[in-house]
């Protein structure tokens, strides 16, 4: 498939591995909806033994997360949004490795309850279909089986979210990631 100017390896295999993914030039939503959670802070083990680090950054509702699998790492920056009652993360891989690779990002939604955390990818199994319905489908390029790819601005996709956050099955029902808050002694 190809992706005009994305590229981003790093990102797809760690942390996706698999499945297929919707990544956009711009970030997905605007810095109305940035949101602070203390909550999210910490270490996050998921059953595979991988570990998400969240660390605050000096920005508002920024995070550095740290993910560790394999003996291998890689450091991801996110901003985290409050849209009615969901928070969603919007993540991009920080890889100073080529210059010249464009940034793209990923939106998660996350469901935080106590020291348990749920991150999910938006379903693609609708993604054509309600792309299709928009400004925004001129802007996407891609497949269900590979991966989408987003080229609208933040603006256009931040609507596009807001205007599809409401269903319930616009996010996989499965998590991506379905972790436990890890304990210091552990």
């Amino acid at each position: 498939m190809k992706k005009t100017g994305l590229i981003l390896p790093v990102l797809t295999s760690a942390l996706l591995l698999t499945g297929c993914i919707v990544e956009t030039l711009e970030p997905w939503l605007s810095e109305e909806s940035l949101q602070d959670d203390p909550g999210i802070v910490g270490c996050w083990q998921d059953a595979k033994g991988r570990e998400l680090t969240f660390t605050k950054t000096g920005d508002p509702a920024s995070y550095d997360i740290l993910l560790s699998q394999n003996d291998e790492k890689q450091l991801y920056t996110a901003t985290l949004h409050r849209i009615d009652e969901q928070e969603m993360l919007n993540v991009r891989a920080v890889d100073n490795t080529d210059a010249t690779e464009t940034v793209s990002y990923l939106l998660l939604k996350v469901v935080l309850e106590g020291d348990a955390m749920k991150l999910l990818l938006l379903d693609t199994t609708t993604f054509e279909e309600r792309v299709a319905k928009t400004p925004l489908k001129d802007k996407y390029e891609g497949d269900p089986v590979e991966a989408f790819a987003m080229s609208g601005s933040t603006s256009e996709q931040d609507k596009f979210v807001r205007a599809n956050l409401a269903d319930p099955t616009f996010f996989d029902p499965e998590p991506l990631y379905d972790l436990t808050r890890k304990k210091p002694d552990q």
